[in-house]
């Protein structure tokens, strides 16, 4: 019985070391973005406050890779970014529950959002703009929003 208790509680220690490991600063301070699906189609309303950027694209097939890694060596320059939407382009847009794509010319887009201006963000293929525009076909947008730490 004593061993069955203490095996027991061994477990839930170790369960909530493991949780909680998630949640350490790291001591390089790299910020952590929570990922979530957005559907920008119906008057999607960004957060109030702070400074938008949009990402200068190439063309329609251009791509960020990897998004986050992205973000990650944007704070190691100092620009540290609160908010930011990706869209990757595409020819076709396929709405939520449909079988049946329109064929259209989707642009990617890339916005962020900082809490403080920042001009080494134009020198990073970015451009400043007053409120970010409606994403075209935007039913699946990927947002990434920082944790607080």
């Amino acid at each position: 019985m004593n061993f069955t208790k203490h095996s027991i509680l061994l477990i839930v220690f170790i369960t909530l070391l493991c949780d909680c490991k998630k949640d350490i600063i790291t001591s390089d301070n790299t910020p952590e973005y929570i990922i979530s699906k957005e559907d920008h189609t119906s008057g999607y309303v960004y957060p109030t406050g702070g400074f938008y950027y949009e990402y200068s694209f190439s063309s329609y097939d251009d791509y960020i890779e990897n998004v986050e890694e992205f973000l990650i060596n944007l704070c190691n320059k100092s620009i540290i970014v609160t908010d930011a939407w990706y869209q990757c382009g595409s020819r076709m847009c396929v709405p939520p529950g449909s079988e049946i794509g329109m064929t259209v010319i989707v642009e990617p887009r890339f916005i962020i959002r900082l809490e403080r201006d920042n001009d080494n963000v134009v020198s990073n293929n970015f451009y400043k703009i007053q409120s970010p525009t409606t994403i075209v076909c935007g039913y699946y947008v990927t947002r990434y929003t920082k944790k607080n730490k």
